[in-house]
């Protein structure tokens, strides 16, 4: 298969997400596709490759009876070709009303493609 110099100067990304609430789980997906489409990412399902590493987790904070509310914590780290430790970079926790589940991936999705852009003018040697 050929590739094109755009796609040697992509960003694989993998995602772990833990989100078993409604909302949680619309902000996931929202994100999985923001990668998916992105012009500087390609989203890989395997973390045996150097990448940018998103760790999401979701919970509903209600008693269980309403689904109109998430509390999530992002964590991304980078893994390198060396095989190392992964190198954190950053984190940070919210919560996101079910009309607000744009908002909050593109929130989330920034920092993600903020990260990518860094790692991509200056990849790992």
């Amino acid at each position: 298969m050929a590739y094109s110099r755009a796609d040697a100067q992509r960003v694989n990304v993998s995602a772990d997400f833990t989100a078993p609430d409604d909302v949680g789980k619309q902000i996931a997906s929202k994100i999985r596709q923001k990668i998916a489409l992105s012009p500087l990412m390609t989203f890989i399902s395997s973390e045996k490759t150097t990448s940018l590493r998103l760790k999401l987790v979701t919970l509903n904070p209600d008693d269980g009876s309403s689904q109109n509310q998430t509390v999530y914590s992002k964590v991304l780290v980078f893994h390198p070709d060396s095989g190392g430790l992964d190198l954190y970079l950053s984190s940070s926790v919210g919560t996101c009303g079910r009309n607000k589940v744009d908002q909050c991936a593109e929130t989330i999705f920034a920092d993600i493609d903020e990260w990518a852009d860094a790692i991509r003018k200056n990849p790992a040697k």
